[in-house]
């Protein structure tokens, strides 16, 4: 993944903060939007990303969080594609702390449906992805 993936669509100061904040538009399918950037390490390629999600359809029902899972923080290796492409794709680039909302096109999402009657075919996910922690790999 590289800053040539993403067109910039729209940048502010946050004048809370004083931080930038970014709002990509992944070429293939997906918006991303800084709600707050953190402080902490890097999300980059070969680290462990530990992140709490939230997963909405447009209509604002939530469809899954990580506070559902046992835990509740869900942990993968950046780079190696184990999640889904969207999960992976929001986290490159963010400081532990920090907050993003990714908007997914359904050919990256759940096309045509999962089995999960609360998700219908083609349904556009919203999720808020948290970024807990940046672990080194082992």
């Amino acid at each position: 993944m590289s800053t040539a993936d993403f067109t910039l669509f729209d940048a502010h100061h946050d004048p809370n903060s004083g931080s930038l904040l970014v709002n990509l538009k992944q070429k293939k399918g997906i918006k991303i939007k800084d709600l707050s950037i953190g402080a902490g390490r890097v999300a980059e390629p070969g680290s462990f990303a530990v992140i709490k999600y939230q997963g909405f359809l447009n209509r604002g029902e939530k469809i899954a969080s990580s506070d559902d899972q046992p835990g509740d923080e869900y942990r993968f290796e950046v780079g190696r594609r184990d999640p889904t492409a969207m999960l992976e794709t929001s986290v490159i680039g963010m400081r532990e702390g920090g907050t993003r909302e990714a908007r997914v096109s359904p050919h990256l999402a759940y096309r045509e449906g999962t089995g999960d009657r609360r998700i219908p075919p083609n349904a556009v996910i919203r999720w808020v992805i948290e970024l807990v922690r940046v672990e080194d790999a082992r």
